[in-house]
Parts: structure tokens; C-alpha cells; sequence
């Protein structure tokens, strides 16, 4: 497979943007709920976000911040 200089530069520029950005949102806080009501994603106008993962009960099993601050708790598969 020949990867070109303008497919790197396109997936960089994907991978480098928030999702709101890729999107094109303009209306700030953006937000997305799981099934459940639970909020899975929020991201500010400055480009802060941060995500979440829900076990079945509610619980936050996962946050991951944009600034790379991370707490796991999800179930280890073995």
C-alpha cells in the first residue's frame, strides 16, 4: 500500500481535531448521551472535552480528559 503525503496530512488533521470540530459545531456546550441518559462526551468552546464509560448499573467506569488525565476502572479482560 503507497500512503501519499496528502492521505498523512488529511488523517492528521482528522486526528487532531475534537469532535466538535469535526463537525463543525458551533454551539457550545456540545454534548452526546449514551441509551441511557448518561453523559458520554462534552466538549466547551475552548476545546476542553471530556469522556465517560458506563457499566450496566450507571456507574462511570471511565473518564479520559483532554488534557490527558485518565482513570480506568473498566473490568480487566483477560
Amino acid at each position: 500500500m503507497v500512503v501519499t503525503k496528502t492521505l498523512l496530512t488529511f488523517v492528521n488533521n482528522i486526528m487532531n481535531k475534537t469532535i466538535a470540530q469535526q463537525l463543525n459545531i458551533k454551539d457550545f456546550p456540545f454534548e452526546i448521551k449514551d441509551k441511557n441518559g448518561n453523559q458520554i462526551y462534552i466538549e466547551d468552546s475552548s476545546g476542553y472535552w471530556y469522556k465517560s464509560e458506563y457499566d450496566q448499573n450507571g456507574n462511570r467506569i471511565y473518564y479520559e480528559n483532554s488534557k490527558g488525565y485518565i482513570i480506568d476502572n473498566r473490568p480487566k479482560v483477560s
